[in-house]
Parts: structure tokens; sequence; C-alpha cells
């Protein structure tokens, strides 16, 4: 099972300083040398771009000399910010809105109290916050007025709902029999139905891996994903929904799965998206309790 580094995004408003902007500005006049050097190069490729923009002991000339163009920002600072236009570019060539915004690793920064303390070239950058996140500490990304931390946090098994998107309709079933269904794509009144249920741990189906993996359902099974993460979840799980929709939910046999119609041998018929949401719920719980 592959499990993602987060499963929950926070938003913590925060009080920024003139060092803090200052800190913003730069990143974002980086990141668009960064976006002049790939349209340049023609290429997205971390290694070359490394190779054009950053001198080390063994490299010591390189046609873009980031580090002379930027003195006082640090390697790991270029790693961030490199990887960050990257991820504009890819947004620009979907049509996606972007913001010219880094993420910044959980080692580059530290928590004081409410004191949020960023790793600079020579100490740190100090902003103040409004209330501390809850969860493990994976990243943050930086914003004018707020920072977004990526959280990891382990999902409560009391309160789940399952989530199994087909080509053509959605289920969500809520343990405790509530169960929703939506037309596959909307992903709005997907997230706005999710969070009528605040708290809940919300297990996604998604076929990982294999040659049969639909390609459309699966971006809409991870814009589901990264949808739900800054909804008032508890957080959100990535599950495997491999043979979820093959077997019956009530004794494990492998069944006949016909359109919206499953068939079991032991327990006749029953909706067929509906057997495998609670399928995904089960192995939710095997992986993740």
């Amino acid at each position: 099972m592959t499990r993602f580094p987060y499963n929950k995004i926070e938003r913590v408003e925060i009080d920024a300083g003139r060092e803090y902007i200052w800190l913003l500005q730069r990143d974002r006049q980086i990141i668009e040398r960064y976006l002049e050097v790939i349209a340049e190069a023609e290429t997205v490729d971390r290694q070359v771009l490394d190779r054009l923009t950053l001198a080390t002991r063994n490299r010591s000339t390189v046609p873009f000399d980031f580090k002379s163009e930027f003195p006082g920002v640090k390697h790991n600072e270029f790693i961030e910010l490199k990887n960050a236009a990257i991820r504009v570019c890819l947004r620009r060539y979907r049509g996606d809105e972007y913001e010219l915004t880094r993420t910044v690793h959980h080692r580059r920064f530290v928590l004081e109290g409410k004191l949020l303390n960023l790793r600079v070239k020579g100490g740190f950058v100090k902003v103040k916050m409004d209330r501390l996140p809850k969860g493990e500490l994976v990243s943050i990304r930086l914003f004018e007025d707020y920072v977004e931390f990526n959280l990891r946090r382990e999902p409560d098994l009391n309160r789940i709902a399952a989530i199994d998107i087909g080509k053509r309709h959605t289920i969500a079933f809520f343990e405790g029999d509530t169960v929703k269904e939506w037309r596959s794509g909307d992903i709005d009144e997907m997230v706005k139905s999710v969070s009528m249920h605040p708290d809940v741990s919300v297990f996604v189906g998604r076929l990982l891996m294999g040659p049969k993996m639909d390609k459309d359902m699966g971006s809409q099974q991870m814009q589901l994903y990264y949808a739900l993460l800054r909804a008032p979840v508890q957080g959100v799980y990535v599950v495997s929904e491999w043979y979820t929709s093959r077997r019956c939910h009530i004794c494990g046999k492998d069944g006949v799965r016909g359109g919206k119609v499953f068939f079991c041998t032991e327990h006749g018929r029953m909706h067929a998206d509906l057997n495998a949401a609670i399928n995904i719920s089960k192995k939710g719980r095997e992986v993740y309790g």
C-alpha cells in the first residue's frame, strides 16, 4: 500500500512582518527566474535544471549562476524554489490556478509555541501565528496572510467515510448506514457534502497501479483527494480499490458485477458501487488500523 506524505492541509493565519514579506518577494523573483530558464531550456527535468543554475565544488561554472545572482540564498532553498517553479509549469499546462509560492520541508522550520521560525542563511525569519496546527508536521506552503501546514494525522476509526468513484457515479458510505451518491466529476458537490460530516476520516479508493487503470477516473480520484485535504475532515487516506468491486462486502466471496448491480451467490443482488465503498471502508481499517 502506498501512503501519501500527508493527509491533511490546515490553514493558519499569521501576522506577517517585514522580513517575511521580503522573503516572499525574493522567493517569487527566484521562481520567475527558474520559469525563464525552464522556457529557454524547454525542460522541467530537475537534474538538468540543477546543472544549468547551481554551481557546486565539482561544477564551478554554470550557464545561469543563481548563487551569484541571488547571494545569501541557501542551496536547499534553491531546490525548494526550483520544485515550486516546476509545479507552476505543470499547472499552467493543465490550465489550473497557481501561485508563486514554495513548499518548505519540516527540517527547514522550527515551531516555538505560536512562533514559526523559517531557516534562512544567517539565521531565522520569525512569523507569529494565531494558533497551532494539529498533527505531525510534514511541510508548509508560504502565503502573504497565512501558512498552509501539510500534516500527517492518524485516522479516527470511529468516524469513517469511504468513497468509491465510478465512471459515471460516485458513492460515499458513512459508517452508520448513511449513503450519498453523486455524478462522477462533480468534485465541488462531493466536497460540500462530505464537509457536512466534520472530523470524519475519509478513505478514497484508488487503483494505484496496473495496465487496466482508467486515467480519467484516476484523475478524478486525485482531484477529490486534494480537494478534501482542505475540507473540515480529520484527514484523507488513499486506499487501494483493487478487488473491492469483485467481492461481497458481507461474506468476502467473489461475485459478478454488471453495471450498477453486484450479484453474490450467498447474498443476492446489491448496489455495486455501494458494495465497493463498504469494501474500501473495511480495507482502510485493515491498512490504517
